[in-house]
């Protein structure tokens, strides 16, 4: 079931200062408990929402606001680095106030690409965070939280980048063994769109589903994944991204995906010769994906065609 969760931001600052993020450490822009209650107050019940803008539980607040938004909308995301919750008394705070949905961005295993992406030496409390996130999903294993977790889904995103390609499937394995219900393997930063790339993607795929985990993949066009269709879940504007390095092929426009896709890397395209995924080519599963994609953007984007297959 796709959800639609509208984006809150608090303004709160972030623990981490990573490379491809716009929030800082410290903003202007922090929302107190006074003004994010009234925030809050003013939106719908029927709601669904999503808490953005740094590390939310740095906030002095956050049990508070997590009690109080709990209790008032339909369902709240909440979105993480999971370095704070490397201590348990913490996480367990957090589920008694009413923690139900959380995704905690994983960025890799090895040390050295981790302190170079975040700018922090922080591996060790993510680690840490991950495995007490990931072992409140067992009932029996924490007696001292109540039975509102039983509503409990804990995902992880996680980026595939040059620097942490290498050891993507490594990181894969890491976070699979926990028995993770759903895991995001996020193109949309990267600066590795190449053949290399996309069949460790596959062999990720593979690797997650085999250790009883759905991936996900975000940020690869549907075509580049040809049999992997059921794990594609994003709108393709690579263009966001990647500016000067996606094109769109003058085949591409007979492709239901026209309208969302936004281009392909010029040579991947002219190496493989892709043919557009027209109604009748069409995956039976396709209709069923498109729910999962987080934006469908109205507009087509600004590019030319470069090329001709």
């Amino acid at each position: 079931m796709f959800i639609n969760y509208k984006p809150v931001d608090t303004g709160t600052p972030c623990n981490f200062n990573c490379l491809f993020c716009e929030r800082k450490k410290t903003t202007s822009e922090y929302l107190d408990t006074k003004a994010l209650k009234s925030l809050l107050g003013a939106m719908p019940e029927s709601e669904s929402i999503e808490f953005a803008g740094g590390e939310f539980f740095a906030r002095k607040d956050a049990l508070e606001i997590v009690d109080f938004a709990g209790n008032r909308f339909r369902r709240v995301k909440y979105n993480t680095n999971g370095a704070i919750f490397a201590y348990r008394n913490v996480v367990e705070s957090a589920f008694n106030s009413g923690l139900k949905i959380i995704y905690m961005k994983f960025f890799t295993t090895d040390p050295s690409a981790h302190e170079t992406i975040t700018r922090t030496n922080t591996l060790k409390y993510a680690i840490k965070g991950f495995e007490n996130l990931a072992n409140m999903q067992n009932a029996k294993n924490t007696p001292s939280v109540d039975s509102l977790r039983c509503d409990y889904f804990f995902a992880v995103d996680t980026f595939a980048h040059s620097l942490t390609l290498p050891t993507l499937e490594e990181t894969i394995a890491f976070i699979t063994m926990s028995d993770i219900p759903r895991l995001i393997i996020n193109f949309n930063y990267s600066d590795c769109l190449s053949d290399e790339a996309i069949s460790i993607a596959r062999k990720c795929v593979d690797l997650a589903v085999e250790n009883g985990t759905w991936a996900i993949i975000k940020g690869l066009p549907i075509c580049a994944m040809r049999d992997f269709e059921e794990h594609c879940g994003d709108a393709y504007r690579l263009e966001r991204y990647i500016p000067g390095n996606v094109f769109i092929p003058s085949v591409c426009d007979r492709c239901v995906l026209f309208s969302v896709c936004g281009g392909i890397p010029e040579t991947i395209a002219d190496k493989r010769r892709w043919s557009p995924i027209t109604s009748e080519s069409k995956p039976k599963n396709l209709d069923h994906i498109m729910f999962f994609h987080s934006i469908i953007p109205e507009e087509r984007p600004s590019i030319m065609p470069v090329a001709r297959l």
